[in-house]
Parts: C-alpha cells; sequence; structure tokens
C-alpha cells in the first residue's frame, strides 16, 4: 500500500483567512485508489507553524500585522 499526502490548495478567502484543503491519496495493493480531502481555515493571528513550507509562506506574505488587526476588529464586530 503507498499513502501520499500533500496540500492540494491553499487560496485566501474573505477578511484574510486562508482556506487549506490536504489530501490524502492511498493506492492499496490490489490498485484501488482511495482519496481523503480535508479543508481547514487559517485565520489571521492562529498559530500556523506547523504547516506545510508552501502554507507558512502564504500565512506569512498576507497575515501583516496590518491584516491580524483588521480581522479582530472584524470578529469583534460581529
Amino acid at each position: 500500500m503507498e499513502t501520499n499526502e500533500y496540500i492540494a490548495s491553499a487560496h485566501i478567502v474573505k477578511q484574510g483567512v486562508i482556506e487549506v484543503t490536504r489530501r490524502i491519496t492511498t493506492i492499496a495493493d490490489d490498485g484501488a485508489i482511495d482519496t481523503v480531502d480535508t479543508t481547514y481555515s487559517i485565520s489571521p493571528g492562529q498559530d500556523y507553524s506547523g504547516e506545510d513550507e508552501s502554507v507558512r509562506s502564504l500565512c506569512q506574505s498576507v497575515h501583516t500585522d496590518e491584516i491580524v488587526a483588521s480581522y479582530q476588529v472584524w470578529v469583534n464586530n460581529q
């Protein structure tokens, strides 16, 4: 059995939130393929240190101090 896990997509949604889709593909010995996608969000100010390099790089460029402050104002006004 072979298993591959990777970031299928990472993009910016509203208010600087980054949506990440992680894909796990398993190929069984008999050739059967199973794919599972898990989608989650990373909000400005949230710890992303455990993410893949591509996601960390996106977070570092998007989650500036200004965006984090703006996001907090937006959250507080909800």
